[in-house]
């Protein structure tokens, strides 16, 4: 592999990794905000969603690095949603996994969410991925993507 593959490759991986952080990050603070809603609890609900971010950037990383060592040599239309899908769970995973060793019991709940979540992030990112923006991926009519202009969101 040449540098310039390489940097690529920690480009892209970098890129999901922190788009994974953004979603979480913003999943956790919604249901923190509504578990936890107080003027005093501010400071809580940052940190809990701060710490959902960080838990998705580590499993985008791990997606990211799963999906290379599955999906080598494919392109984003050749990748099936089921193959993307434990990819995600894998990386979902990853995120509990050094928490399976401090507290065993908790990592079956913890583990079976954060695996879910990374599934569902891997499907979104796959269908924005085939379809170019967010709203492209959820809106698109089966057999055709939607292009934005076509919604109005351009």
């Amino acid at each position: 592999m040449s540098a310039r593959a390489g940097i690529r490759r920690i480009k892209a991986v970098a890129g999901i990794a922190l788009t994974w952080g953004v979603g979480w990050f913003t999943l956790g603070f919604a249901w923190s905000g509504l578990q936890l809603w107080g003027a005093e609890s501010i400071a809580l609900i940052l940190g809990l969603a701060t710490a959902v971010g960080a838990a998705g950037i580590v499993g985008g990383t791990g997606f990211a690095i799963a999906l290379s060592l599955m999906a080598r040599r494919r392109t984003m239309s050749q990748l099936t949603y089921v193959r993307v899908t434990i990819a995600g769970a894998v990386g979902g995973m990853l995120v509990w996994a050094p928490l399976a060793a401090v507290a065993p019991g908790a990592f079956g709940t913890v583990g079976s969410v954060a695996a879910l979540l990374g599934a569902i992030s891997s499907v979104v990112t796959l269908g924005v991925a085939r379809n170019g923006s967010a709203a492209d991926a959820f809106l698109a009519k089966p057999g055709r993507a939607a292009l934005s202009s076509e919604i109005g969101l351009t």
